[in-house]
Order: C-alpha cells, then structure tokens, then sequence
C-alpha cells in the first residue's frame, strides 16, 4: 500500500528560489518543482538542494548554472534638449543596443525626475524595439488640450509686468 508523501525542501542559496518549498505528493502522482536563478555577476554556479521526505531517504538534487551578463550599449552619449521653452516639449531617440546573444531586461528608473516621459512608438514585427524620451509641458490645467490652445492665451511667467503694459496701452 502506498502513502501520500510528505516534503520539504533544504536550500541554502540565496541565488535560488524553489516552489513548492514543503507540500504532499498523493500516492502514484508526481510534483514539479521550479527552480528560478538569478545572478547579478557573470559565474558558474553549483549547488545542492535536498528534498526530506517524512518518514523516507532524503534526496540530494544537483544544480546547475551559468550566468552571464549581457553587453549593452547606449548610441546617444547625450541627449541635448537645446532650448526648449515654457510649454514646450521635445522628442529624442533613445538606441539601447544588445550586442550579446542573451535577452536583456533594461530598467530606466525616471520617478525623480517627472518632467521626463518615456514613449514607446507602435510595436512593429519587423523592428527592434525602440523607446524615446519626451519632455512633455508644465503640469498646469491650462495646458491640457495642447492642441486647442490658443498661443495668445499663453502669458510669460517670467514677465508679471506683461498684463500691466497691455492693460495701459487699452487705456491709451
């Protein structure tokens, strides 16, 4: 007669994360374990993991890994906004190139810096993929619909003396 087996796993890399780490296996049945590496040097990993049984012959499973680290290079050694005015906003090509013959995960961290957005164009099958950095305008509720703003409506705010001059020459 057969019993339903009771487990848990023992690892001690921190480089490996395992599910399930304890669980049952019903009689007759098999489990699948996943096994995720992660790695931020380039290294050959070894290391063991063993699987206790209650009441059985714990089980060593060897593991096995090869990291690498991809070479990555920006084309754009700056990105030279020139000058943009209040209420403007401009469009550059940011090119990130994977020289390596492994996929590469690219995090671009801008949260402390808002006036920065990031545009990906339209996926195409036929292109890399492309992301592009824009300055989009103040956050001001004026400046919502862009494209129904009227530029005589716009008022300098570096000129506070613009709607005294304007309010004279009426008077005159």
């Amino acid at each position: 007669m057969r019993n339903t087996a009771i487990f848990h796993v023992e690892c001690n890399s921190e480089e490996l994360t395992i599910s399930p780490t304890k669980g049952r296996i019903p009689a007759d049945q098999k489990l699948i374990f996943t096994i995720g590496f992660v790695s931020y040097v380039e290294k050959d990993f070894y290391s063991e993991i063993t699987v206790h049984i209650r009441g059985g012959k714990s089980l060593k499973m060897p593991v096995r890994a090869c990291a690498k680290i991809p070479v990555i290079d920006i084309e754009e050694h700056e990105l030279d906004f020139g000058g943009i005015t209040f209420g403007d906003s401009k469009t550059l090509p940011l090119t990130v190139n994977n020289h390596s013959d492994i996929p590469a995960k690219l995090i671009l961290d801008i949260r402390e810096f808002p006036e920065f957005e990031i545009i990906l164009p339209p996926q195409n099958n036929d292109d890399d993929v492309v992301s592009e950095i824009m300055v989009p305008i103040h956050e001001d509720p004026n400046y919502k619909d862009i494209e129904n703003m009227n530029p005589e409506d716009i008022q300098d705010p570096l000129n506070e003396d613009e709607d005294e001059d304007e309010e004279a020459d009426d008077e005159e």
